[in-house]
Formats: C-alpha cells, structure tokens, sequence
C-alpha cells in the first residue's frame, strides 16, 4: 500500500473568506509546523513520503529546514498566489489545490494508478494516523467518512480520506467547481456526500472510517480546538458509536 500523505495549506488567507476565524498568516504558519512536525515524526512505514501544498505563495523557509532533518521525502508543492475570489470559500480551494498536485506533483507522478494516497487537511493533527492507516480495508477505491447526525442532511467530512490516482481522477477531479460557497453556503459537505454517495454501489467506496480521528489543531471556522469541551466529547460519542453501534453514521 502506498505511504504517501498530502498536507494542503494556506498559510495567509486573504480577506474575505466566508466563515473563516483563524486568519492571522503567524498563527496558521506555526499550526502548519507543529503539524509537519507531527507527521515528521511518523515512522516510515507508516508513512515515508509527504506532499506538502500550500497554495498562497507564503514563505515556506521554516517549514523546509523541518523537512531537511527528516529521513522521509518530502515534497513542497506550491502555487504563487489564490487565483480565485476569496467569496469561494475554502472547500473550493482544497479541491482546486488537490487537482493541481494530482496532475503535476514529482511524488504522483512516480505512483501506478492503483495506488493510494492519503489525504489530510494541513494545520490538522491526526494523532492516530497510524491506526487509521493500519485499519483501512486492504484494497479500495475511495476510504471516506459520511455521517448521518447531527446535520439534518447527511454530510461528508473533507478533512481525511484516501483514495487511489485512478479513483481521485474518476470521482474527485473537477468537483471544486460545485463548491463555491457564495453559491452552495454550508452545502459544500453536503454536495460531497450527496456526489459520493450516488456511487457506493458501484464501487470499491468505503464510507465510514473504522476509526475516529482523533484530531488536534484549532477549526478554522471558529478558532476552537478540535480536542477541547464540546468538540472532544463529540469526538468520544462518536468513537465510542463506530464501536457498539457502527450502524448509525454519525
């Protein structure tokens, strides 16, 4: 199984993007560090190649000098500037920004087409990457996770998932130009589930993770820590859930 994690960023947001709390470029470059730091640390056969794309042209010095005292590859994948308008909204630039890596990343371009990669939203720390990586079924298409609760339309989480060259190009390439959130709003994570979902029987798509990320970072939207207060007691519902009653998605 491939062994390669692309990390998307945007390290200075411009003004204007919708729903967005931590913006100060300082504060979000330093949550890029701590988590290239983390994923640095992972061992290789876990993960042995990083692809790090940031998409906002931002100085990525101090995030290089981490990189070269590691023995992983690691690979920067960078754009020179936001080529789109902010009122877009952040899912329809990750998406973008995955299309960009897929077609012209060094790392991708030396993987088979059955291949997979994982995917991680950048300033987030999956602290049990590991099992997530070593629980994941031995061969699919498209590794995701969909929820049912407590939105009151079923949803797709964006931040993880994993999938192969082929199935990325067959699902997933492109479909940042249904994401615009002056458009869709908060609809963005439902499109998701509602575009995957049409496929789950036609397909090697596995929905629903065996194991609950268990994040550390600060969400962008609100400025508040994964692992803290509401947000660690939804993480231990939800954990618990995918134990004694996987059946309810939430």
């Amino acid at each position: 199984m491939s062994q390669v994690l692309i990390l998307t960023a945007t390290i200075t947001p411009p003004p204007g993007v919708p729903i967005l709390a931590r913006t100060d470029p300082q504060l979000r470059l330093q949550d890029y560090i701590d988590a290239l730091k983390f994923y640095l640390a992972v061992p290789n056969h876990v993960l042995d190649r990083i692809i790090f794309a940031e998409n906002s042209g931002s100085d990525l010095s101090k995030l290089r000098a981490l990189a070269e005292e590691s023995d992983k590859r690691v690979e920067f994948f960078t754009l020179s500037r936001l080529d789109y308008p902010p009122e877009y909204g952040r899912g329809y630039g990750e998406f973008k920004l995955m299309d960009d890596v897929m077609m012209h990343s060094e790392i991708i371009a030396g993987l088979n087409r059955s291949d997979v990669v994982w995917k991680a939203t950048g300033r987030y720390r999956m602290k049990n990457i590991a099992r997530w990586i070593a629980t994941a079924p031995a061969n699919y298409d498209l590794y995701c996770d969909m929820h049912d609760w407590p939105n009151p339309v079923p949803w797709m989480d964006t931040r993880f998932y994993s999938c192969t060259f082929e199935t990325y190009d067959r699902l997933l390439r492109n479909v940042y130009h249904h994401l615009r959130f002056d458009i869709l709003g908060h609809g963005s994570l439902f499109y998701m589930r509602s575009a995957i979902g049409k496929h789950l029987g036609s397909g090697r798509i596995v929905p629903r993770f065996r194991v609950e990320p268990y994040v550390e970072g600060n969400r962008a939207w609100d400025d508040r820590g994964w692992n803290q207060g509401k947000n660690y007691r939804n993480y231990l519902i939800r954990a618990t859930s995918r134990k004694i009653t996987p059946w309810l998605w939430i």
